[in-house]
């Protein structure tokens, strides 16, 4: 399953959210979420100056409810238990497809929520992936980073990271 931009942040939660991987019995499924504005924060921490904290919610009060965080989800993901999006998030196979030249606003959520994980695609990916390996370090995601592309989908699945990522194995 994967997505870009837009697309990229419905696979991403969708790797957390989704139940039908459980009823595929022997399918093997991976998750490429590629230059997403955003991605699915299963702890309240956000990286500043290198460290992982909670931020003020009181200068950024909607950066952990969904679909930045688990607050406030919505009707499908509220479905869920907390426990169960976080396990899923960590066992599933998700590569992180993200162009080391996606370093632009275009289309690029600026809001609070979203600024909290990092100015660009690119910082975000590579945040996300550091909160990855700090507080889940058992989790499958996988950074696959595109040298020389930025926010072109043509450019991220067709370079040979891209084919890795969508064919190859881990």
């Amino acid at each position: 399953m994967t997505g870009h931009s837009a697309g990229g942040q419905v696979a991403h939660r969708y790797a957390a959210t989704s139940r039908a991987e459980e009823n595929l019995g022997s399918v093997t499924m991976h998750y490429v979420v590629a230059n997403p504005s955003t991605y699915l924060y299963i702890r309240q921490e956000r990286e500043n100056t290198g460290a992982f904290v909670v931020p003020d919610a009181s200068a950024c009060s909607d950066y952990n409810d969904w679909h930045y965080g688990l607050s406030e989800r919505n009707t499908y993901a509220g479905s869920l238990v907390v426990d169960t999006i976080k396990a899923q998030l960590v066992r599933r196979d998700v590569r992180i497809l993200i162009g080391d030249a996606d370093s632009l606003s275009a289309s690029l959520d600026v809001s609070c929520g979203a600024n909290l994980q990092g100015l660009y695609r690119f910082t975000r990916g590579r945040r996300l992936m550091r909160f990855m390996e700090q507080f889940f370090p058992q989790h499958k995601h996988r950074e696959m980073i595109v040298p020389g592309v930025g926010h072109s989908s043509s450019g991220m699945y067709l370079s040979a990271v891209g084919l890795d990522a969508l064919f190859g194995t881990r």
